[in-house]
């Protein structure tokens, strides 16, 4: 194989990349931001050209076909034809019960990630359209379905169902999935080859922090137990979406103000989190707001601390001892005064981080806790990307 190209599909973007497969170099990469709205705007460099421009966007034919001009074309394109790309792999949020592993998409396979769109709201039909168009536009690149819950595949039985009648497990796979599996994956790795630590003897915690937010106990190497569960929607405050909730003050809020299910969900996802607390999703305007002592900001900060600390040692509580916690995601990497409120007074417990170091790291592999600290804190910024550029490699190689 030669070439491959990642398409990450964002519940508001469009994100794709190049690879050469010999080194996984990125020769292009790319994102439409706002997609299908009236501020979007498109990203594109391919190592010399770094162009940013609004655009009219109107659907995914018109995303697609933007992408193959930009890829492929004479001023800006790093490749002369559509038939230098081997594949194309798609980062697909949920795999329900059926898939726990990547693979080479198919009309039966389309149809099934189809049925399971209804568990991605924010995600699912813009991977369907993605995968179908580039089926048409990239014919002779094999298509390939890298799974998010095919990580978390490892969780065991009696933490992965509910307790609820069983039949519902049975009949319609009610249970939690685990998502940023992708993330993860890559992430660990990383640490395994920094630390030259053995796979199967590591316990800890990962903490995937960015608009959207989970945490994940590793044992024995393998997924044991994640925050995010049977949606994306579940766990900890979020940008946009509510995380856990008691579920009957929502049939409540239905009953009270005569909303419909769809209404719900969509409040859940959209219109929650940081964006119901302070009207606001970036964490780092949220920081500086708080800095200068709004109200609402602060709330929001302290709010999150108190949800992640209960998030983090609820991971820790079943491990049988912590070899460290590693910080990934926009948040974990970029926001060193987020990582140190999130971190801080958990000396009980042995995290003690060490600020600075913690100020100096922005977006680079580094260890952030203090010297005495008896569980070790890391920071690893992840590459969804390549680790899907790799499973393409891998899959594709096994088939022959």
């Amino acid at each position: 194989m030669n070439k491959v190209l990642v398409i990450n599909n964002g519940s508001t973007s469009f994100r794709f990349k190049l690879f050469d497969t010999k080194n996984y170099n990125v020769l292009a990469s790319g994102s439409i931001e706002n997609m299908l709205k009236d501020n979007s705007y498109f990203k594109y460099t391919n190592g010399s050209d770094n162009i940013k421009k609004s655009i009219k966007i109107n659907n995914f034919d018109e995303i697609i076909s933007l992408m193959e001009e930009l890829l492929i074309g004479e001023k800006l394109g790093v490749i002369d034809s559509k038939k230098e790309i081997d594949s194309i792999g798609y980062r697909v949020v949920h795999g329900g019960e059926k898939f726990n592993k990547s693979i080479i998409i198919d009309n039966k396979s389309l149809n099934e990630i189809k049925e399971l769109c209804e568990l991605m709201p924010l995600h699912g039909s813009k991977i369907v359209n993605s995968i179908e168009i580039c089926s048409n536009v990239f014919p002779n690149s094999v298509p390939v379905a890298v799974f998010d819950t095919a990580f978390h595949s490892t969780i065991p039985k009696e933490i992965y169902l509910y307790a609820i009648p069983i039949e519902y497990y049975e009949k319609y796979g009610i249970r939690k999935y685990g998502f940023h599996g992708i993330s993860y994956n890559y992430v660990f790795n990383r640490y395994l080859n920094i630390t030259n630590t053995k796979k199967e003897s590591y316990d800890g915690v990962i903490c995937h922090l960015g608009g959207g937010s989970s945490l994940c106990a590793i044992k024995d190497g393998k997924s044991y137990d994640t925050t995010m569960e049977f949606t994306p929607s579940s766990g900890m405050i979020m940008a946009s979406r509510v995380g856990n909730i008691d579920p009957i003050a929502l049939f409540y809020i239905m009953q009270k103000e005569n909303k419909s299910i769809e209404e719900i969900i969509d409040m859940m996802n959209k219109y929650s989190g940081y964006k119901a607390l302070c009207n606001d999703t970036d964490m780092k305007s949220i920081v500086d707001r708080s800095e200068n002592n709004d109200a609402d900001a602060i709330l929001t900060r302290r709010m999150i601390e108190v949800d992640f600390k209960k998030n983090l040692l609820s991971m820790m509580a079943n491990l049988d001892r912590v070899d460290s916690i590693i910080f990934t995601g926009g948040i974990g990497t970029k926001n060193k005064e987020q990582r140190e409120m999130l971190l801080q007074n958990l000396s009980y417990y042995g995290i003690e981080i060490d600020r600075e170091l913690n100020n100096k790291c922005f977006n680079n592999e580094m260890m952030i806790s203090r010297h005495g600290s008896r569980i070790p804190v890391y920071v690893i910024p992840d590459d969804e990307e390549k680790e899907i550029a790799s499973e393409c490699v891998q899959l594709i190689k096994r088939r022959g």
